[in-house]
């Protein structure tokens, strides 16, 4: 069982991750900030963040990324990545011109920006208990852009 006050000093370890990988003053951070919705941590850069919070905080993050859990919290592709954002334009000026089944192929990035959010507090919660929470029976949210 953890006492206070080493739950206060992983609990401020993990703002302080979560603040390297983001835009915003360490003060405007909350249990409640989301990842994804809030910080705009999408795509790669949500599965380094992972990966590397896995490492620094020894998690098994197993959870989130069996089963096609990832893409329930966060897109594969930022919206932001350099290499996606023309990505709309073709497929739709070219590719779905020629074929209506090209449709089938589209990435889900663009057609589903409801998702499950991941806040701090459930960082802090894993790495607490060595392993990240269920979010299954969380509600999802539109991620507002």
């Amino acid at each position: 069982m953890m006492d206070v006050k080493e739950q206060l000093k992983l609990e401020k370890r993990v703002f302080k991750f979560v603040h390297g990988y983001s835009n915003r003053k360490l003060e405007d951070l909350t249990l409640d900030t989301r990842l994804n919705h809030d910080l705009k941590i999408d795509g790669r850069y949500a599965i380094w963040m992972l990966m590397f919070f896995s490492t620094k905080f020894d998690v098994d993050m197993k959870s989130i990324f069996a089963d096609n859990n990832f893409e329930r919290h966060f897109s594969y592709y930022a919206k932001s990545e350099p290499a996606m954002r023309f990505y709309p334009m073709l497929y739709h000026f070219f590719w779905a011109r020629f074929s209506p089944f090209l449709n089938l192929f589209a990435p889900k990035l663009f057609v589903e920006d409801r998702m499950i959010p991941v806040t701090i507090e459930d960082l802090v919660f894993a790495a607490k208990h060595k392993t990240f929470p269920d979010l299954s029976t969380r509600a999802y949210e539109k991620r507002e852009d």
